[in-house]
């Protein structure tokens, strides 16, 4: 059973208890106006946390969908919504300068995401790359590191889907950078100190989901 509600509807958070209630692998669809500051409260993710089949898509339409899995939360928090989908050149992220730097003259679009921080579980993400970046099947997926000022590459040659779709998984909010190619960027040494390789190594905040036909994963849509 789905349920489907606007995110300014001041009983969501009853509404979604009452549908776990009813069957549990609920899967709920909320809505937002991408001209407001849309918030989904920590209520909403306490009531799923640990029900393995409930979800929460929150999305404006198709260009960009969250995708909240019960199963993966782990610390109910306030998460806002709003996300800058932009080529490089038009993009609102405070880092613009800086990104500019590093990647060139090589075509760029930056998905710069409100600053959550550490989200409340992991977190899948889908985007309409043709609406921003059309052209190239093949993408180079980066994250900027704000404290070292570098990117950090994620995923190589990722394919979007026969729909254009970009789909990959976060665990911690920052920009994101996606380019049609590799690009020689700046990276932290082999001889950085010890603080700096384990921030490295143990903040991987994203991974590429691999493209998958038949996935069942949401059983009243198939599409998550």
């Amino acid at each position: 059973m789905d349920l489907k509600k606007d995110i300014t509807d001041s009983n969501l958070v009853a509404a979604i208890q009452e549908q776990i209630k009813k069957k549990e692998n609920s899967f709920i669809a909320v809505y937002y106006d991408n001209s407001s500051n849309p918030t989904l409260v920590s209520d909403i993710f306490a009531a799923i946390q640990g029900k393995k089949e409930a979800y929460v898509v929150a999305g404006d339409g198709e260009r960009l969908k969250w995708v909240f899995k019960g199963e993966y939360i782990k610390n109910p928090k306030d998460v806002h919504l709003k996300v800058d989908i932009s080529p490089l050149k038009s993009t609102n992220s405070a880092n613009k300068s800086k990104i500019s730097r590093l990647v060139g003259n090589t075509p760029t679009c930056v998905l710069s995401f409100a600053h959550n921080g550490e989200l409340p579980g992991k977190t899948r993400i889908r985007v309409d790359m043709d609406s921003v970046f059309p052209g190239t099947t093949k993408k180079y997926f980066w994250l900027y590191h704000f404290t070292g000022n570098d990117l950090d590459c994620i995923a190589e040659n990722v394919s979007v889907d026969n729909k254009g779709i970009l789909d990959f998984w976060i665990t911690h909010n920052s920009d994101y950078v996606i380019t049609d190619r590799r690009i020689p960027v700046n990276t932290w040494d082999d001889d950085d100190d010890e603080e700096d390789s384990e921030s490295r190594n143990s903040h991987r905040f994203a991974e590429v989901r691999p493209n998958d036909t038949g996935n069942k994963e949401n059983p009243h849509t198939g599409g998550y």
